[in-house]
């Protein structure tokens, strides 16, 4: 694991590890088997705060893109983060890829106070027949909403789909009702419309 102090720019960290390297944020492969971590500094404090990322997006063997900065939802010290991240896997003729959105408080010990599944990617390739060469079945699916914050406030788009999923009916995006909330006392409330 790698200790907060090896995350200052003067240290000597394979290139290959790192994803993202800003003041306050890093994202670090420690090697091949141990997933992708996230390394956040609040603004104002001196720790670093450590999240393993592979709990959202386990088994997708791919990190497409990762987006953090910091939000202020509660109009008090320390700004929450913001996570934008997508994951991806494939095989056998088939690849899937979603969208997360992830707010973390540090107000108190880090915690989760917002995740949202708000895209989804179905892609299944069709397979020949073996009589006629002809060929069958395939799939294409894709549900995605845009979820962001402007202003203080979590703005949640409506879902638009293509396509049927065979996963199911009930593998898609995180049900949440579309307009503007805003987090309060530990709590999101629906503001508007």
């Amino acid at each position: 694991m790698l200790e907060a102090d090896s995350l200052e720019p003067n240290s000597r960290i394979a290139a290959s590890w790192v994803e993202l390297w800003t003041d306050r944020c890093r994202v670090l492969r420690a090697d091949e088997y141990s997933g992708k971590r996230l390394f956040f500094r609040p603004q104002g404090v001196a720790r670093w705060v450590e999240l393993d990322l592979d709990s959202w997006m386990e088994g997708y063997n791919s990190l497409p893109y990762l987006n953090a900065r910091a939000v202020e939802l509660d109009q008090r010290p320390p700004k929450e983060l913001l996570i934008e991240l997508g994951g991806g896997m494939a095989g056998q003729g088939q690849r899937e890829m979603e969208d997360h959105t992830l707010l973390i408080s540090f107000d108190g010990p880090p915690r989760i106070i917002w995740h949202s599944l708000d895209g989804l990617t179905e892609e299944i390739s069709p397979t020949h027949a073996a009589e006629d060469g002809e060929m069958l079945g395939g799939n294409y699916a894709d549900a995605r909403r845009k979820t962001t914050v402007r202003h203080g406030r979590v703005q949640v788009g409506r879902v638009q789909q293509e396509g049927k999923f065979e996963s199911g009916p009930d593998y898609v995006v995180t049900p949440i009702t579309p307009g503007t909330y805003a987090y309060r006392a530990g709590r999101f409330r629906r503001v508007a419309p």
